[in-house]
């Protein structure tokens, strides 16, 4: 679906096909803007960050237009998110003061840190990437910081940057000419581009027309803002919120059963009091 689709349906519920009353460019700026508001609504689809690793850097700026993030790999290996209060214990209460040890150039933790009663993730060692960690599975993400732990991210400045723990000592893989391959990869929903031209590809797949459609409708009723537009105005937006949560049952069904939260293992072979299944280690019968 490109840019020219949408506005020129837009025009039509507008009653304006011939572009007497709004512009193209006024049309983009609202395309633009529902856009935005569509994909903070729904969040989705997903988008693909990648970077490169700098040996004994901790924590890398992000895009000031990422929404959400669903998951973070480095060198492949799966990051668990965390918070600097869980790493430290706060949850807990357990307020973590058990780190011995200099903080490692380049990391994220507080200035002046003297190496002794220090919460241990700011004077956790570089390591190399991939990490070799004694946690299988479940990986835990509520405790706090300990050595041997699955390695970790986390946010700071409001989502500005992410922080890598333990610090990446090993910098990327290189190509056959000798360039970096890129190897943070984050899985994240990110807001879309500007709409700069009719010819643009539209973010969303053609199945969000209608909330685009209503949601530049209602921005354009609301620029002639007078008492005769207000309840078209108003049409518009019912229309716009109606398509947009349909837009997030979709979206919900197309992932599939996602993680939602604990999910039963089905595959164990007793029963709590240690009787056995009938068709053991198979599943339910």
């Amino acid at each position: 679906m490109f840019v020219q689709e949408v506005i020129a349906n837009s025009r039509s519920l507008l009653n304006d096909t011939s572009g007497g009353r709004w512009s193209n460019q006024t049309l983009m700026n609202f395309l633009t803007m529902t856009q935005r508001e569509l994909m903070r609504d729904v969040k989705w689809p997903p988008a693909r960050i990648i970077t490169v690793s700098i040996p004994g850097q901790q924590e890398y700026v992000l895009p000031d237009s990422i929404i959400r993030i669903y998951s973070v790999y480095v060198k492949g290996q799966l990051y668990t998110e965390a918070r600097l209060d869980t790493l430290e214990g706060h949850q807990i209460q357990q307020y973590d003061q058990r780190g011995f040890g200099t903080q490692a150039p380049g990391s994220g933790g507080p200035s002046g840190n003297a190496g002794q009663f220090v919460p241990r993730w700011t004077v956790q060692p570089p390591m190399t990437t991939p990490i070799n960690n004694s946690f299988g599975w479940p990986r835990p993400d509520a405790q706090s910081w300990t050595t041997g732990s699955a390695p970790r991210y986390y946010l700071k400045n409001q989502g500005g940057s992410i922080g890598l723990i333990p610090i990446p000592s090993n910098g990327p893989n290189l190509d056959g000419n000798g360039n970096p391959i890129p190897d943070i990869n984050i899985d994240c929903v990110i807001s879309p581009e500007p709409v700069l031209e009719l010819e643009q590809r539209i973010w969303f797949p053609d199945i969000f027309d209608q909330a685009l459609i209503w949601g530049v409708t209602e921005k354009a009723k609301y620029s002639d803002d007078t008492q005769s537009t207000k309840e078209s105005r108003t049409f518009a937006r019912e229309r716009y919120v109606e398509q947009a949560a349909k837009m997030r049952m979709w979206a919900a069904n197309y992932t599939g059963d996602a993680a939602q939260g604990p999910k039963m293992q089905t595959n164990r072979y007793l029963f709590p009091g240690r009787k056995f299944r009938s068709r053991g280690a198979e599943g339910y019968p």
